[in-house]
């Protein structure tokens, strides 16, 4: 899953990557029709998650903590248990961000 902030507006793409390492969609249109609605709207409360993530630590409460950022890639394992450090990429302007800014408050 990559989310990103374009010119200030939230971006979400999912998509699945193979054992090749294609890039797959997650939502086939054709097969998932009658869910679009579903699918819309949960779209729609990411983009929303998106932008107050955003706007709370690199311009709010948390710009002190956090290093400045505008894309996150997450991504999610086989097993599909998170491990925040390993699995989630915090990013500039293309630029990876080191991990260090996660663990200066534990």
């Amino acid at each position: 899953m990559t989310f990103e902030i374009k010119e200030g507006e939230p971006f979400v793409d999912y998509y699945l990557v193979n054992e090749k390492g294609q890039h797959k969609p997650v939502y086939d249109s054709n097969k998932v029709a009658k869910y679009g609605d579903i699918i819309s709207k949960n779209i729609s409360m990411v983009k929303a998650w998106l932008k107050e993530h955003y706007e709370r630590t690199n311009h709010g409460i948390l710009k002190d903590v956090w290093k400045p950022w505008n894309k996150i890639v997450v991504s999610v394992p086989p097993s599909g248990y998170l491990n925040e450090l390993e699995d989630i990429h915090y990013y500039l302007d293309e630029l990876e961000l080191g991990k260090d800014f996660f663990l200066e408050r534990y």
